[in-house]
């Protein structure tokens, strides 16, 4: 009988293991939900993680963590990518990101960046130092898009201390 009993009592951890933690990527929207990071060439820079909620986008840099506000402006689920728009620090402006799984397990992102995608608050935008500043960087940059690829950790959306 105590045989029986340990026997169960395994197969119920078994059972009840398989069935936590399994990854919602029925869409972008899902799929984007926890721990991810971007891998540097240089092994002198730190990795870059970020950890994303239904509604915080955490990013840490470099050491520095940032928390901001994120709203969806778009998402394809056929395509497998979604836009999200993040709020800057004191309402300075916001950065819109295009999120592309580019696996079916969705657990790899392409996340291509051009000066168009940073939005400034109207304030901001209607000054001659910002318009100088963009005018600027364009002329250097022109149409440069930088990529950065993203990887799945696990599904932890906040840094442990």
């Amino acid at each position: 009988m105590k045989k029986v009993l340990i026997v169960m009592a395994l197969l119920l951890v078994i059972v009840l293991a398989g069935c936590g933690g399994k990854r919602d990527i029925s869409s972008p929207e899902t799929a984007i939900i926890g721990h991810w990071i971007n891998e540097h060439d240089n092994a002198e820079d730190e990795d870059t993680h970020f950890y994303i909620t239904k509604e915080k986008f955490i990013m840490v840099d470099q050491g520095t963590k940032s928390v901001s506000d994120y709203e969806v402006s778009a998402s394809n689920d056929e395509e497998k990518w979604i836009e999200i728009k993040t709020e800057g620090r004191n309402d300075v402006g916001s950065l819109v990101r295009r999120l592309e799984f580019t696996n079916d397990e969705m657990t790899e992102i392409n996340n291509p960046l051009t000066l168009d995608d940073v939005l400034f608050s109207s304030e901001r935008a209607d000054s001659k130092e910002t318009q100088d500043l963009l005018d600027a960087a364009k002329e250097i940059m022109g149409d440069t898009e930088i990529e950065s690829t993203w990887s799945y950790v696990d599904d932890l959306t906040e840094p442990e201390k």
